[in-house]
């Protein structure tokens, strides 16, 4: 593919030398002179020999050296292009360039340890490029990107030839494609930048949909244009729209039927707009008006319905060497050409584009971090702008040019050029049958890379598909198969997942899928001690259990020696905590976490030791004298001590948070003392009564000291608690 992607293009016809292609003048041009013409007309392989004659003249001529590393890189002679790149670099302040170029010719070579280190010095020198950057990335995904072969099934199909085939484009029920093979015409016109002497001119061709054994390749691939409408010279490649009636295509630029070279002596390529006739006869042809004798258009892509045109060019004002471009058909003429940007376009080259269902752009390039040569990249578009390009990978790519991809409306099947086996490009038909998944186990609230978790993905009969270990920095990569339905469930010690994640394959694409796996660090804790409310002392060995609401699972916990518990709970879940303790009641509390991720929830839990009657009993405001009624209401307390002559009572007083806490401690006592000497008074045997004054240090609501609360509030907590206790009640 390389030396047709180049644009200038020049030919001559079969048999001619390169004297007899030049004029009187040129005869008398200096050697030099002569080299960089046919450099500049891609002539490699005749300027190879002009400039090595330069060289055995003047051994240190630097310009003379570059140029023969180049025609040999340019000419996929690779193992020539590396020594002569690795002299350069070798001299005195070698040209930063070079070290790039050696690194993209160890890369096709499969030397990327190698290529690293020379990308490396290439972008100490030369820090604005990022292409350098993009390419050392690469090589260190490298593991990533060579995916397993049983990803794609791969073919190469029977129209193939022994020339070049390239930039397929579906029509009708068969494909459309560019071909250097012989046409077998009387008068033969070879190309000058061709691999060899025998290659001929670029003309599209079509193939039917499948092969007839009875017939030659040769009898089943014909020239896709009318012989009356088909350039003499370079043609394609070419794009359909409008349901195939329509047809954008590219060819050398001619005036009066002859190549028209630019200043430099070079044909550029043009574009047209085509009505498709009977026996693909062509009508109205229209020329893009920004076309121009100074740089190519070519590789066009037009929208289906005919108001969107995709292309490459290397117009001044680009990025590098070919840029990718967009116009619109608007107001009946198209408008000036937009450049994609530097997210699609390099200081390389960009060439192919391809939009599949107005979302992902193909295209190939060799200025990202790539294999070596032109690989495939897929962008998405969306509100009008393109993502990052991703490449697509091994086996679509490979260290040689893989280019001109497109792909079927399922976006799973398709067809690409390339030159892997070496020598002139094929055309190669893929169908996808696995997807790479690209995941990142993320800690949920931090958003923190998780290294070192079990990512278990099942299938959807819940079986194990793979289990998998996310690297350093949290990354694990894994291939499924398309069409199914998978769950995905992270795992590591002191981490928890709080629901299960599910991938569905069955809309995948070439563009490799990314997840964001999140996993939740363990750090919200329900902690708190039970307490006897009679005695305020803290009660080891009480069982406290934690139901989850939300899913009925339960746990349980003893308490510690200070009779401490602690749960790990989980955010956005409903819990009711229990504790229970031989010979008191059952007390908790319920327990929200909604948007609680981290801390601990304190809740004390106290516990009242079981009895037979309880009364409470309310007091004024700093007053400790029993109310009137409190002769009626204590009635059941004497009549059940009365009854059970083992049974003891109870009595717990309280103050408001209002004053300082030595004194209501002293008013609680008081108040314990009259209830205390009002039960004597009634025949109950102080040996049977216990009496304590707690202060305000058991509040039944929020007013602690500081809190504003009304007198009603604060009443609440004025208060004394009698309860009458029998061992083994229940």
């Amino acid at each position: 593919m390389r030396r047709y992607i180049l644009f200038s293009l020049i030919t001559f016809l079969s048999g001619r030398s390169i004297a007899q292609s030049t004029n009187i003048s040129n005869l008398f041009q200096s050697t030099f002179k002569k080299a960089e013409r046919m450099y500049n007309q891609q002539g490699y392989r005749n300027a190879i020999d002009l400039y090595r004659i330069v060289l055995d003249r003047d051994p240190q001529n630097r310009l003379a050296k570059e140029k023969v590393a180049d025609c040999y890189y340019r000419m996929g002679r690779y193992e020539e292009a590396k020594r002569w790149y690795q002299r350069l670099i070798e001299e005195k302040n070698p040209n930063p360039q070079d070290y790039y170029q050696l690194g993209q010719v160890l890369s096709i070579l499969e030397g990327y340890d190698s290529a690293k280190y020379f990308f490396e010095n290439y972008a100490k020198l030369n820090g604005t490029d990022k292409r350098a950057s993009l390419k050392i990335d690469f090589i260190n995904n490298l593991g990533f990107y060579r995916k397993d072969s049983i990803s794609y099934s791969i073919t190469r199909p029977w129209y193939n030839s022994d020339e070049a085939d390239f930039s397929p484009q579906h029509f009708g029920e068969g494909i459309v494609f560019v071909s250097s093979r012989d046409r077998d015409l009387f008068i033969k016109r070879k190309s000058l930048s061709g691999i060899n002497e025998t290659e001929g001119l670029l003309n599209a061709f079509y193939a039917g949909p499948s092969f007839d054994s009875t017939k030659s390749v040769n009898d089943q691939v014909n020239l896709f244009y009318s012989k009356a409408l088909n350039s003499p010279y370079h043609d394609g490649p070419v794009t359909f729209y409008d349901n195939g009636k329509r047809i954008a295509f590219t060819r050398n630029i001619l005036q009066n039927g002859e190549p028209a070279k630019d200043d430099q002596g070079r044909v550029n390529l043009e574009l047209y707009f085509a009505t498709l006739g009977a026996n693909r006869t062509m009508m109205n042809i229209e020329r893009f008006p920004f076309s121009s004798l100074s740089y190519s258009i070519g590789h066009p892509w037009v929208s289906n319905d005919g108001t969107e045109l995709y292309f490459a060019s290397n117009m001044p004002g680009g990025y590098g060497g070919a840029d990718l471009y967009v116009s619109h058909y608007k107001d009946d003429t198209w408008t000036k050409p937009e450049n994609l940007g530097d997210v699609i376009n390099t200081a390389g080259d960009e060439y192919s584009p391809y939009l599949s269902n107005n979302e992902l752009l193909f295209f190939s390039s060799n200025g990202f971090g790539g294999f070596g040569g032109l690989d495939n990249f897929v962008s998405r578009k969306t509100a009008d702008k393109f993502r990052a390009p991703q490449n697509l990978g091994n086996p679509i790519n490979t260290s040689m040019d893989d280019f001109g991809l497109i792909v079927d409306p399922s976006g799973k099947a398709g067809f690409f050029a390339s030159n892997r086996k070496g020598g002139d490009d094929d055309i190669y038909t893929f169908v996808m049958k696995r997807i790479t998944l690209a995941g990142h186990v993320k800690e949920l609230t931090s958003r923190l890379p998780v290294p070192q978790t079990t990512v278990t993905i099942r299938g959807d009969q819940n079986q194990v598909i793979h289990s998998l270990i996310s690297d350093e920095f949290g990354n694990f990569f894994v291939e499924l198969e398309i069409e199914k339905e998978y769950s995905l469930v992270p795992q590591k010690e002191g981490y928890t997942a709080l629901e299960e994640q599910h991938v569905s394959t069955r809309k995948a694409s070439l563009l490799s899928d990314t997840l964001s796996v999140a996993i939740w660090k363990n750090g919200l804790l329900a902690k708190g001690v039970v307490y006897s409310n009679e005695l305020q002392t803290t009660l080891p060995n009480t069982s406290v259990y934690l139901r989850n609401v939300s899913t009925g699972k339960t746990d349980s916990v003893s308490t510690t020696a200070t009779g401490a518990y602690s749960f790990l709970v989980l955010p956005n879940n409903s819990y009711h905590i229990t504790a229970r303790h031989p010979g008191y009641l059952e007390n908790g509390f319920n327990l929200n976490t909604h948007s609680l991720f981290s801390g601990n929830l304190l809740n004390d839990i106290l516990l009242e030791e079981k009895y037979l009657e309880k009364l409470t009993v309310l007091f004024e405001s700093n007053k400790w004298e029993l109310r009137p009624e409190f002769a009626t209401n204590v009635h059941k307390i004497i009549r059940s001590l009365n009854r059970f002559k083992d049974a003891t009572v109870y009595i717990g007083a309280h103050a408001d948070s209002q004053g300082a806490r030595e004194y209501n401690k002293k008013l609680s006592d008081k108040r314990a003392q009259a209830i205390l000497e009002y039960l004597k008074s009634k025949n109950i045997h102080v040996k049977r009564i216990q009496a304590f004054g707690f202060g305000e240090e058991l509040i039944l609501n929020l007013c602690s000291d500081g809190v504003e609360c009304t007198n009603e509030e604060h009443a609440q907590n004025r208060r004394a608690e009698i309860k009458v206790q029998l061992e083994g009640v229940k």
